[in-house]
This record gives structure tokens, C-alpha cells and sequence, in this order.
């Protein structure tokens, strides 16, 4: 799905590696991170964070 990769991309752009699952609504990400700034790189993708 392209909403995947464009989340994924904007995380591997800051050196995370990421997995998106859009049926559970998560995100697994390679390291420990800030929700702001998780928040941060999602909205940059496009997209806003679900809470």
C-alpha cells in the first residue's frame, strides 16, 4: 500500500526502520523515540497520528 511506504520511507529517512500495520493502526519501530517526534515524522509523510 502506498500510505505504508510513504509512512515507512519518512521513518527510514531518519535512520529508523519501521513496520506498519494499518489493520491494528500500529507502528514497530528499530528504537525508543519520542511520541512528538514520532507525531512529527508521520505528519511529514502526510498523515496524522491516531491516539
Amino acid at each position: 500500500m502506498h500510505c505504508v511506504s510513504r509512512v515507512k520511507q519518512a521513518f527510514k529517512d531518519k535512520g529508523i526502520d519501521a513496520e506498519v500495520d494499518l489493520e491494528s493502526g500500529t507502528c514497530r519501530l528499530s528504537e525508543d523515540i519520542q511520541v512528538e517526534v514520532i507525531k512529527e515524522i508521520v505528519e511529514q509523510a502526510g498523515y496524522k497520528l491516531g491516539e
